[in-house]
């Protein structure tokens, strides 16, 4: 084979490669809007829509009215406020399929914003004066972490990063994927249903 019909031929194979990667469906396609309508959710607040999005089997042991605490727990108070200001996916792992049921880890991180309401600046001259906000950033960031805490006085805010992981299924059952939070929360009751290869894969990280 002379040298421009091996030019050729690498050429062919590199296009078709090109052509055949560029050309499939995204596997990803389904579950990619699931998650952007569930953060987007998350992002808005609207808490009791954001349950359409969950495995409904959870509520078999947990309750859906607690299941709000899984995302206003940073809210420690009712004089705290925090809003989801930002939302990053880090990663998926590729799909376990077991019979005809789907199932995909998912890694995010969720940004708050948090405020105390009504906050009242006092006289710092006073002896026995306490920034509130100082003893709560102190709080998050032995919660969170120092490098995911962070502290803004010009606004009188915290931001926090908080690093989460969930559980996304597809089973025949069900019209489209459904997730669950993954935390000390549900972690015990998500072990129990799920089949051994994904909970080794949930637990591995």
């Amino acid at each position: 084979m002379n040298i421009l019909k091996k030019i050729f031929l690498v050429f062919f194979l590199f296009v078709s490669a090109s052509l055949y990667s560029f050309t499939q469906p995204n596997k990803d396609a389904a579950l990619n809007q699931v998650l952007d309508e569930y953060f987007n959710l998350l992002k808005s607040g609207d808490f009791e829509s954001v349950t359409n999005f969950i495995y409904p089997k959870l509520f078999d042991y947990y309750p859906e009215h607690l299941y709000f605490h899984l995302y206003t727990e940073l809210a420690v108070d009712t004089g705290i406020s925090f809003t989801v200001t930002e939302i990053s996916l880090k990663d998926k792992n590729d799909f376990i399929k077991i019979g005809s049921t789907k199932y995909d880890v998912i890694y995010y991180d969720c940004e708050y914003n948090i405020t105390l309401k009504g906050l009242v600046l006092e006289d710092e001259d006073d002896l026995y004066y306490v920034d509130k906000l100082d003893v709560l950033f102190e709080l998050y960031k032995r919660k969170y972490g120092e490098t995911n805490t962070f502290l803004d006085k010009e606004t009188k805010s915290i931001k926090v990063i908080e690093s989460r992981k969930m559980l996304a299924i597809k089973d025949a059952s069900k019209p489209f994927w459904k997730l669950m939070e993954y935390n000390k929360r549900t972690k015990m009751i998500i072990d129990i249903f799920v089949p051994t290869e994904v909970y080794s894969l949930m637990n591995k990280i």
